[in-house]
């Protein structure tokens, strides 16, 4: 996951882009991450599933051009987007369905059944069963991007309803200001104690304190040529569920996520209410509030540049 954020895939400026130049930034990106001491993942990664056969054609002679630590079996990555899972199969949205073996974990769910619109990023895990077998897929985690065309990680359809409105805005805005949309990976909070303290100091504030919770917000609207000191991004949460449970924490996840933001603002995208609504005019109520806080940007931002 680090690798994906690192690479920007989960970010999006307004400028075009293609899913081509996701995986080749993904690649480039994979030269500073490492499979094991001196085995950088670049160079033992399947990044498009067509190239999957030939990989594993080459996979023992990719191996050994390295020298694995004992008790290390050589192994490999591959990327693939994929429709889901059948009957032990990774089937993909273009290509011939790859074969599965080992433990198979989706985000979210406990199956990745293909629909028409069903899409999920697949990282794979390549390797020998036993020395002298042939190489295959050891392990596989799938899951949902944005589309077949955008590799951008998300949670459910309702995150990718939430970006298409964001992305509109971007697009209206792409003259006057620059807006940037992210997706978040990790923990965004602030973290209470010391960066170098020892597991057993972690123990024991965890037992004096308790755990903090996760803040991982569900997108972020980023003003990277505003000033700092004007906590100018937002917060964008996607409100899926109607269940009281789930917005009760909500309501008490939303303010730690903008105090580690350092105080910054929140809207939320609600699929749910008003209720006895079109969610047009939802997704209209969306985007006329965060016009309404670009507008008050904007206006500063020009005012303080005369």
């Amino acid at each position: 996951m680090s690798l994906l954020e690192k690479s920007g895939v989960q970010k999006r400026a307004s400028g075009d882009f293609n899913v081509s130049d996701q995986f080749r930034s993904i690649a480039k990106q994979a030269e500073d991450f490492f499979l094991v001491k001196n085995v950088p993942v670049s160079s033992m990664l399947c990044r498009y599933a067509a190239d999957y056969k030939q990989f594993i054609t080459e996979f023992d002679n990719k191996a050994a051009g390295f020298a694995w630590p004992n008790g290390t079996r050589p192994h490999a990555i591959a990327l693939a987007v994929a429709a889901g899972i059948d009957d032990n199969k990774l089937i993909l949205r273009k290509g011939d369905p790859i074969e599965l073996s080992g433990s198979i974990s989706i985000f979210g769910r406990s199956n990745a059944p293909v629909t028409r619109s069903s899409t999920y990023l697949a990282i794979a895990i390549i390797g020998k069963p036993h020395p002298g077998d042939k190489p295959t897929i050891l392990e596989t985690y799938l899951h949902p991007c944005r589309s077949t065309a955008d590799l951008m990680l998300v949670d459910s359809n309702y995150e990718r309803e939430t970006f298409r409105e964001l992305r509109i805005l971007q697009l209206e805005f792409r003259d006057r200001i620059r807006i940037d949309i992210e997706k978040p990976l990790f923990d965004m909070s602030l973290t209470p104690h010391s960066d170098h303290s020892t597991l057993e100091q972690d123990r024991r504030h965890v037992e004096q304190n308790g755990s903090h919770p996760v803040l991982i917000p569900d997108f972020i609207v980023r003003f990277p040529d505003l000033p700092v000191r004007w906590r100018a991004d937002i917060i964008v949460e996607t409100m899926g569920f109607s269940w009281r449970t789930y917005r009760t924490e909500k309501a008490t996840i939303i303010p730690k996520m903008r105090a580690a933001l350092g105080g910054i603002g929140h809207v939320e995208h609600d699929f749910h209410f008003p209720a006895n609504v079109p969610q047009s005019e939802r997704n209209d109520a969306l985007k006329d509030d965060l016009r309404k806080r670009i507008g008050k940007r904007l206006e500063a931002w020009l005012r303080e540049a005369r």
